[in-house]
């Protein structure tokens, strides 16, 4: 049964037939080694959690599937009252907001988020298709640690995801 992989340069989604990734392999999109000779970015401990709150299904595959390959946990929400939920049950170490949800925007979900103990300790990184320059300060001040903007390239999803849980 062949396993799924996203290239660790541009995101895409690769078919692995073997369940590896064959020695000098290039990503036949962006044409860079599947293997990196430096050393992979640093993956979070096993044990660590990760709700990704993200309503678009391919968005959300890649998220999670990023987020597995580092090694985390990932749980997942679909929309703003779900996300909540999710939030005080799973207690995650981070959170993973994208800000156009159904039920509510990601906003909303960091506003009630700061208002909930123990969860409003818990660290937002936002990740959005919206311009940066409409939304950043305004993540910023709603109380996200960080930003990134779709696509996101995996390397960066997980130096971020794992920079922000280390506090």
């Amino acid at each position: 049964m062949p396993e799924f992989m996203p290239c660790p340069h541009c995101g895409a989604e690769l078919v692995l037939r073997t369940g590896r990734v064959p020695a000098g392999a290039l990503c036949p999109v962006c044409h860079k080694p599947l293997q990196p000779a430096a050393a992979p970015a640093p993956a979070a401990p096993t044990a660590r959690k990760v709700l990704v709150v993200e309503d678009d299904d391919a968005t959300l595959a890649i998220l999670t599937t990023t987020l597995k390959s580092g090694g985390w946990q990932v749980v997942c929400a679909g929309d703003s009252v779900t996300a909540l939920q999710m939030a005080r049950r799973e207690r995650p170490d981070v959170i993973v907001l994208d800000l156009g949800l159904p039920g509510g925007d990601g906003f909303g979900v960091m506003q009630r988020l700061a208002h909930l103990n123990p969860v409003k300790l818990i660290p937002v990184v936002v990740v959005t298709a919206k311009d940066p320059a409409e939304v950043l300060s305004k993540s910023r001040e709603a109380g996200a640690r960080a930003f990134l903007r779709k696509p996101v390239r995996p390397a960066e999803l997980l130096q971020t995801v794992a920079r922000v849980a280390a506090g």
